[in-house]
């Protein structure tokens, strides 16, 4: 029958002209699976990169606005540690109400003390007269059009005013206020803060890597400390070519100081409290994705050998299982033509060991099938034997019975002649 089923194929592959292709199970199961897990850790691999570098930006932004919250908190204290002294010194001078030949002498003590204010303390007076320290290099042609004493005319306590440049040709802020101590005529005193100072404590502030900072006064945009020295005293503008330097002259204009991305840069921005001024602090954005791209280059990596070692367990799983299967078709493709003298394998104990066991008991079957046919076969020769050899006693006899009827005969004539 199998036979049969042979020929009928055959003749049906010679009419298509086509031959089936025959694909073992282990590799479709391969095929199939593979490419999906394959796809799924490169997705998770994918996914994970983006949280990681969603969650590594935010934690960058998270710092540099820690870092630029701490630097303002240590600008302010300088300004706020440097503006009590002034103060005192003012408090002090309006209380002696010395009079105005004595004002020099009174100031020569504060010359050189206080290294934010090198020149120590001058006044001027509504009459144009200027008083200063014997040693103090400090000089104005025009006490009452000088930028310091219009900005001290207008508040009795001392407080800074917008950055100018001085006679020296240095650009400068100063501490003013009117001298309140009872006497006739107008006095402002006044100390500078150099902007070399104010770097110094800007630059010096940053505690994040690779990052920089620089210091604008937002009444004429002034940039009053920069880690480029010659961007110091020059007005920041949307006109610049540098995009950073354009970027937050805009967000300054229009008062968005939340952390943004600017060309190449993230930027903070903190408000100086008791100023008019404003923390500028950048990092380049490449230095943040630089942990980024680290961390997606490593989450790769892991995922290629994941994919791999699990391409490896698959196999292996895949063939231990499969392998059983495997025997069993070579038995049944055994049996087909007519082989039953084979052992079927039913060790396993799953559905693949249940099917062996069902065609080891089809073997058997048919093996006792075939030893009864054999038995009934030999029999049937045997009794077909028995008859023969009846047959040919029975033949031998009747030619014998012939022959005697003949001789009989052949007398019988023999004696009448």
């Amino acid at each position: 029958m199998s036979e049969d089923v042979t020929k009928k194929v055959t003749k049906m592959e010679e009419k298509t002209g086509k031959k089936k292709k025959v694909k073992k199970i282990s590799t479709k199961l391969i095929s199939y699976i593979v490419p999906m897990v394959s796809v799924t850790v490169l997705i998770l691999v994918g996914v994970s990169a983006a949280i990681s570098k969603s969650r590594m930006t935010e934690m960058a932004t998270e710092t540099l606005e820690s870092s630029i919250s701490n630097q303002a908190d240590n600008i302010e204290s300088w300004l706020n540690e440097n503006m009590e002294y002034f103060t005192t010194v003012k408090y002090f001078i309006e209380n002696q109400k010395v009079p105005e030949e004595e004002l020099v002498e009174i100031l020569e003590p504060y010359y050189g003390y206080n290294k934010s204010a090198p020149e120590g303390f001058y006044i001027g007076t509504s009459e144009g007269k200027l008083y200063k320290a014997s040693k103090s290099a400090f000089t104005e042609n025009d006490v009452t059009g000088s930028t310091w004493y219009k900005q001290g005319l207008t508040r009795v306590d001392m407080a800074y005013g917008t950055a100018y440049v001085n006679n020296e040709g240095n650009t400068v802020i100063s501490a003013t206020g009117i001298i309140n101590d009872g006497q006739e005529g107008i006095k402002v005193i006044g100390a500078d803060v150099t902007l070399d100072a104010i770097s110094i404590i800007v630059n010096s502030g940053v505690k994040m890597n690779d990052a920089s900072s620089f210091l604008v006064d937002t009444n004429d945009n002034t940039i009053l400390a920069h880690r480029d020295a010659s961007l110091i005293s020059t007005k920041l503008t949307e006109n610049s070519s540098v995009a950073l330097l354009s970027g937050a002259a805009k967000a300054i204009s229009e008062g968005n100081y939340d952390t943004q991305e600017i060309g190449s840069y993230m930027v903070s921005f903190a408000e100086i409290s008791g100023t008019d001024w404003i923390l500028v602090s950048y990092i380049p954005t490449d230095v943040i994705l630089r942990s980024v791209t680290q961390m997606g280059n490593l989450l790769f990596i892991i995922g290629v050998v994941a994919v791999i070692l699990i391409v490896v367990a698959i196999l292996y799983v895949v063939r231990r299982v499969i392998a059983p299967l495997a025997h069993i078709t070579d038995n049944i493709t055994a049996m087909s033509e007519g082989d039953f003298t084979i052992e079927v394998d039913s060790s396993s104990n799953d559905e693949i060991g249940i099917m062996g066991g069902k065609v080891s008991d089809f073997v058997a079957s048919m093996r006792k099938m075939l030893k009864s046919i054999s038995d009934e076969s030999d029999k049937l020769q045997s009794e077909s034997d028995n008859s023969d050899r009846v047959s040919r006693t029975m033949f031998d006899a009747s030619q014998s019975q012939a022959c005697n009827s003949s001789c009989n005969s052949c007398f019988r004539y023999k004696r009448k002649q």
